[in-house]
């Protein structure tokens, strides 16, 4: 057994690698827009029904301007990510170092693929980066998420957003213990059922992210990849500026200048403009 001292040491050393990967997930994920997180099994198979809805729901999330952020395995994950290439959105993937579990699908973009040792600094980013959550059958893991996100959105540790089950003969036995038994011994708030949605179809899962965000105002991320003049930079900030400013007259615009450094027409190294306004709307809350 471990004296005490080589305990305390090992913890110092492995707060540091939390602090790590934490930094690490904070500067990728940052660069992305709003996105959408989906949850399944890794054991599901490309001929199953799951499989084939999920690249479908993917597809139509990706088509409404969110990027898509999966677990980055195999089975729904990859499913998930394969949607956000067709629909042509952010693909992202982070990925648990796991025996059996060691490379990614081959649908993340590699820009946006993170590898994480410890599972809750993962669950973080999920729950930090998401506008909602699609849960498609799994087992322990996606669980393990749906009710990581129930427990942090109950307790008001975390912003609301729209927590969707797809597979209703997979979920409805536990949509109803939930309701028959943790609201009936009052275990639960009876409004606390209301953050869970049960649905079935590609239609149904669309509905309800427009209404939930019809009051929402996303400014996708504008990427120049090639150069481009200062003032042609400078022209399409203050373009967007007038356009939020005049919807959004009294919140507070945050601008993010991040990733590689471009030539500019005048000469100037100017950075490639990454832009992101994020308003209070568009991550859900009030």
């Amino acid at each position: 057994m471990k004296n005490w001292n080589d305990k305390l040491t090992n913890d110092s050393w492995r707060i540091l690698k939390y602090n790590s990967e934490i930094i690490s997930g904070f500067e990728k994920l940052s660069k992305i827009g709003p996105s959408i997180s989906i949850f399944g099994s890794a054991r599901t198979k490309p001929k199953d029904k799951y499989y084939k809805k999920t690249v479908e729901i993917s597809k139509m999330i990706s088509k409404m301007g969110f990027g898509i952020i999966s677990g980055a395995g195999p089975g729904i994950m990859e499913a998930a990510n394969k949607g956000a290439k067709e629909g042509k959105s952010e693909s992202i993937g982070l990925r648990i170092n796991l025996p059996f579990e060691q490379t990614s699908n081959k649908y993340v973009d590699e820009e946006y693929q993170l590898k994480f040792d410890y599972f809750f600094i993962r669950k973080l980013m999920f729950q930090k980066y998401s506008q909602g959550f699609i849960v498609m059958p799994g087992g322990f893991g996606t669980l393990d998420e749906l009710f990581n996100a129930l427990t942090l959105i109950q307790t008001e540790k975390s912003r609301l957003f729209p927590i969707i089950l797809v597979g209703k003969k997979h979920y409805q036995p536990l949509y109803n213990w939930i309701k028959n038994t943790l609201v009936k011994k009052k275990l639960i708030s009876k409004n606390d059922i209301n953050l869970i949605n049960l649905v079935e179809e590609t239609s149904e899962v669309e509905t309800i992210l427009k209404n939930f965000y019809k009051k929402s105002f996303f400014v996708k991320v504008a990427k120049f990849n090639s150069p481009i003049s200062t003032n042609n930079v400078i022209n399409t900030n203050n373009c967007l500026i007038s356009i939020c400013k005049s919807r959004y007259k009294n919140k507070i615009l945050v601008l993010s200048v991040i990733d590689n450094l471009i030539k500019g027409g005048s000469g100037q190294a100017i950075q490639n403009m990454n832009i992101i306004y994020n308003f209070p709307e568009s991550r859900g809350l009030k």
